[in-house]
């Protein structure tokens, strides 16, 4: 069996819906958090300082892996393994 050949288009135009699919994910994400924020800052009395210093320090601890995260879809990238493995899934420990 032959694969489809994409013309230039065809390309450009799913660049475009995954980007507007992406934006809108965000927008929805960014809406939750807002929301979430807002029900922490008025339930728990945290201050916006406090929650400043606890987002940096997670991006510290965590930002590689949120860039891996977020630009393995787009790269068509699979998620490394966790740990060892031969990448296959099969969770084995040979490389």
């Amino acid at each position: 069996m032959s694969q489809a050949v994409m013309t230039q288009e065809d390309v450009l135009a799913k660049i475009y819906r995954d980007f507007a699919r992406l934006a809108s994910e965000v927008a929805i994400d960014r809406c939750r958090n807002r929301v979430l924020l807002n029900l922490v800052k008025d339930k728990l009395g945290v201050s916006d300082a406090d929650l400043d210093e606890l987002f940096r320090n997670e991006l510290q601890e965590h930002l590689e892996g949120f860039i891996r995260e977020i630009t393995a879809p787009m790269l068509g990238e699979l998620a490394e393994p966790e740990a060892g493995g031969c990448g296959s899934g099969c969770g084995c420990a040979h490389a």
